[in-house]
């Protein structure tokens, strides 16, 4: 797990809208109004030949 926090929303915002597509970053923005930063994880999928 990792997680991106930042001091003030206008922040995280503007880190928001360089990582992703406007509508994206705004709908995650208005679904949550309240928050300054995120937490994600990323999983490792690794394909072998049989």
């Amino acid at each position: 797990m990792s997680a991106w926090q930042f001091q003030t929303r206008d922040e995280f915002k503007q880190v928001l809208h360089l990582e992703f597509p406007e509508d994206v970053a705004e709908e995650w923005l208005s679904s949550h109004p309240d928050r300054s930063g995120l937490s994600y994880g990323y999983l490792l999928h690794i394909w072998t030949k049989p």
